[in-house]
């Protein structure tokens, strides 16, 4: 399938300030085919977010900040994206209900291909959660720890 346009959703709202881009849902904006990507409104209240890793028996072990910009991702304030459109997003997506509620907004309006990264960072998953998102996704990268933790009993060894 040909894409005319791309739409990347990295949950970080990008919002404008004296010191740039920071915030909420970054979507990756600028031209591609002469077309202009199209950027929601920003979140000038919450702070971006932030991810601290620290390496532990050369494993890496995450701390994201909580109740950050891409947390509070506003359904309404997102763009109605024109013809085809892949929707890339994250699962950290899914950990607060209004930013959940805003990617399945984009889902349903967004009905092209679905490239979902999967990062199962404690305490912001929910098995039954992530199952559920990965549910018609047309991609998913996730490691073989991550599928390991979502089919504990090995039955997604088909699924794959």
């Amino acid at each position: 399938m040909r894409m005319r346009r791309i739409l990347v959703t990295m949950l970080s709202m990008a919002k404008r300030s004296s010191r740039g881009l920071s915030g909420k849902l970054r979507i990756i904006g600028g031209r591609w085919r002469g077309r202009r990507f199209p950027c929601p409104p920003g979140d000038a209240t919450r702070p971006t977010g932030t991810v601290e890793v620290a390496f532990q028996a050369g494993e890496p072990h995450y701390a994201i900040a909580d109740r950050v910009a891409y947390d509070f991702i506003a359904a309404e304030e997102l763009p109605a994206p024109p013809g085809e459109w892949l929707l890339y997003h994250g699962s950290l997506a899914l950990r607060h209900t209004e930013s959940a509620q805003a990617l399945a907004r984009l889902r349903d309006r967004i009905p092209g291909p679905r490239f979902v990264d999967v990062n199962l960072r404690t305490p912001w998953w929910r098995r039954e959660q992530v199952l559920a998102d990965l549910n018609g996704a047309t991609w998913v990268k996730l490691s073989e720890d991550e599928l390991a933790a979502l089919f504990p009993d090995g039955d997604g060894a088909g699924r794959r």
